[in-house]
């Protein structure tokens, strides 16, 4: 029968009725068996925390001073610096490149070829690319060990086209959600309410310090007006600010009466302040396909309320317990934080799309999260804060682990450069810059606080290490088909000499899986001097990640648009395109990349395979050796040299000596990870839709449960339709252990038209 977690909505309907005795309960621990085994793991005498993990979007560890970086003005994070008082820092530590495969790796321990999850998802990839609701994820890991999940804030996992819509969070474990389900806040309104029909408000709201007109949408749908003047504006914000925060629309120069908005002006988003919430109070099965609504537009700074979310869910529940606090800040689009939560002060005007984000922006933005960390520990009881009510003067961990991460590295307008980040390789890329990222753990539990661990570690880790607070082992507590590539991390906190565990790390990203529906392609887009073909979907993300769209828009007929990178780039002009296909390898000195970009000399004939649906060109590829050691011409570790530049196709033949060896090791160990999680997929590819390596009933039954919901992991042949000929597949290689035999899984998922 369906597990604990497992049973959902599905109860009581006559689908439940017609799977119980096929549908496995789908729990976190071996497919046979819904037990976890509680090994010992580190934590004394079977101790158990109460865990907060805080996961900053898109911060790199350029940004913060604490690790030593944070250019020449630095945003002031007292409230991390006094949480990390009480912890460990680790400095060399890897996520992925992007924020969906970073999220689906800390949640599962498995890289992005494992779980699928290769790229940050965008509207039209098909749910091969989500975080499949039949992974062994954390909070199921947890709920076996008696705990209860929330997650609040950003969940960027895959939904729109999901069978659970905006119940996917439910469906991957979480007891409750109360978040957004965007790669980043949504647009920004350049309207400003639609006052601006001209839309050259680039930051969402009126940067005036003129008095006007606030009109709010209160009960009933009434509008109600109040003229806001300094005098009853609120404090350090200018009249246009005040209603911002207020959730009002702002007419400038104008009394109560004129320029009224209509009532649809306060359904439109506008990034940080007006925004959809979903709310999920359950977890459900993972063959659950409800489709749920359960979103609500949010009218206020989206970090503040982020935290008070946090401090609800907290307070009103018992027993052990998990709480991811997914901060939005400081993805784009960027706008400014409320005056009175920076603290160095805003400076008007800003253009929230320059090529290189005003300092003072992005510094609020992060300040302005710092605070609300700290009114988060307030409000659970377990900080005092200063008179201002900004800085955390008492904090007490005692029972609890609180994890602080960045989820990839800084997104390239953001960066900063004076320490030798790159503003070109950042956030995308498996480049130093793009995948380097700030780390905490802290709590009652660690042996001599307030130190810096330098030891090579990757965001997979923290699979391991939640299991550890939870005393759980993971390995005995996932199916035993499951390949984890999570390293203890809880030895580093408990022992000060533990010697290096990791010998090497990795990331990668990759173009994902996408609809073949022409309607739903990507399209061309240049930010800086690099074009891509896949990211962006729709005009409006390509300009606010400071880019210029070369698709079809009101000015430029679908007949018109560019269909390729390879039409726009001038590489005269020290113009790319972004890379297709990236990995990287590591160990404590030398790193490896492997990069598979489009090779505009190659154009693809009739029948060529394809890298992504509306491919016109093929890939070339090119390996890059780096020397990544900290030395006094290179303070920081980055990967700037490219010792291999002579030979990008081959550096076998022109690395020589000791570097040849690391090269070949570092290369080897590499290919070895890629290779590893072919069979799982070529096992999926034949009829393994629940990833339990094997094809047989049960992926009969759920199929039936996805039949006809359009794309779903049973969606086998990728077409976006869930129907007979994914059947016909599945029966016809119905009684396949993929185990036993892989190398002829993978001849016959190779042979699959």
């Amino acid at each position: 029968m369906l597990g604990r977690w497992a049973r959902g909505i599905l109860g009581g309907t006559a689908l439940v009725a017609a799977l119980t005795t096929a549908l496995p309960a789908v729990s976190a621990g071996a497919a046979t068996s819904a037990t976890t085994a509680a090994a010992p793991v580190g934590l004394p005498g079977g101790a158990t925390k109460d865990i907060i993990f805080i996961v900053l979007d898109n911060v790199g560890v350029d940004q913060l001073g604490l690790f030593g970086y944070g250019g020449n003005t630095p945003p002031k994070m007292p409230n991390i610096a006094r949480i990390a008082q009480q912890g460990v820092m680790f400095s060399n530590t890897w996520s992925m490149p992007q924020c969906s495969p970073s999220r689906a790796a800390f949640f599962t321990g498995r890289y992005p070829s494992r779980t699928g999850v290769t790229n940050a998802i965008a509207e039209n990839h098909l749910p091969q690319t989500y975080l499949s609701s039949f992974e062994a994820t954390l909070p199921r890991i947890l709920s076996d060990a008696g705990y209860v999940s929330a997650l609040v804030g950003k969940y960027h996992l895959g939904n729109v086209n999901d069978p659970a819509g905006t119940c996917a969070p439910a469906t991957r474990g979480f007891d409750a959600f109360i978040g957004n389900m965007t790669p980043g806040p949504p647009s920004t309104d350049y309207t400003a309410g639609g006052v601006d029909p001209a839309g050259t408000q680039t930051c969402g709201f009126f940067q005036t310090t003129q008095n006007g007109a606030c009109y709010s949408l209160g009960a009933n749908d009434r509008i109600s007006c109040e003229y806001i003047r300094e005098k009853n504006a609120l404090k350090q914000t200018t009249p246009s600010e005040t209603c911002l925060q207020t959730g009002g629309i702002f007419t400038p120069g104008e009394r109560c009466g004129a320029n009224k908005p209509a009532k649809s002006a306060f359904a439109v988003d506008n990034a940080y302040y007006v925004w959809p919430q979903t709310t999920l109070n359950k977890a459900l099965s993972p063959y659950a396909a409800p489709q749920c609504d359960a979103q609500q537009t949010i009218r206020r700074y989206m970090t503040t309320v982020q935290s008070e979310n946090a401090v609800d869910w907290w307070s009103a529940t018992k027993g052990r317990k998990m709480l991811t606090v997914s901060y939005n800040a400081i993805h784009t689009p960027l706008q400014p934080a409320p005056n009175q939560l920076a603290r160095g002060g805003m400076q008007d005007p800003y253009d929230c799309l320059a090529g290189i984000s005003p300092r003072p922006l992005i510094n609020g933005m992060l300040e302005a999260a710092d605070i609300e960390i700290g009114r988060f520990f307030e409000g659970i009881g377990r900080a005092t804060l200063s008179k201002n009510r900004k800085t955390i003067e008492t904090l007490d961990l005692s029972g609890l682990a609180v994890v602080v991460i960045g989820d990839n590295g800084s997104f390239g307008p953001t960066v900063r450069t004076a320490d030798g980040f790159s503003f070109a390789f950042a956030a995308g890329y498996v480049y130093e810059t793009g995948v380097r990222i700030p780390l905490i753990v802290a709590g009652d539990f660690v042996v001599e606080p307030n130190r810096t661990v330098d030891d090579i570690v990757n965001i997979v880790d923290l699979f391991h290490l939640f299991g550890a607070l939870a005393g759980v082992n993971v390995k005995d507590a996932v199916p035993a088909t499951t390949i984890l590539d999570a390293k203890p991390l809880l030895p580093y906190v408990r022992r000060p000499d533990q010697q290096p565990i990791r010998e090497t790390s990795f990331a990668e990203i990759g173009p994902g899986v996408f609809s073949a529906e022409p309607s739903e392609r990507s399209w061309p887009c240049l930010a800086g001097n690099t074009c891509n073909d896949v990211l962006f979907s729709s005009e409006a993300v390509c300009i606010e990640n400071n880019g210029t769209w070369y698709g079809p828009s009101a000015t430029t007929p679908i007949e018109e648009a560019k269909t390729s990178c390879c039409q726009v780039i001038d590489p005269s002009e020290g113009q790319a395109i972004f890379p297709m296909q990236q990995y990287a390898t590591r160990d404590r000195s030398f790193k490896v990349v492997e990069t598979q970009t489009t090779d505009c000399a190659a154009p693809l004939a009739e029948g060529d395979p394809k890298p992504f649906p509306w491919a016109e060109y093929g890939l070339k590829t090119a390996t890059e050796f780096y020397d990544v050691r900290k030395t006094k011409k290179n303070p920081t570790g980055l990967d700037k040299d490219n010792l291999a530049s002579a030979c990008p196709d081959d550096p076998t033949t022109c690395l020589t000596g000791a570097n040849l060896g690391r090269y070949q090791k570092l290369y080897d160990a590499m290919k070895a990870t890629i290779a590893s999680a072919e069979p799982q997929n070529a096992c999926a590819a034949i009829g393994d839709g629940n990833m339990d390596m094997v094809v047989d009933d049960l992926d009969i039954a759920g199929w039936k449960a996805f039949r006809g919901k359009g794309p779903s992991r049973y969606d086998i042949n990728v077409d976006g339709l869930t129907d007979g000929k994914d059947r016909q597949i599945i029966e016809a290689n119905l009684g396949t252990d993929c185990t036993a035999d892989a190398g002829a899984v993978l001849k016959r998922a190779a042979a699959l038209p």
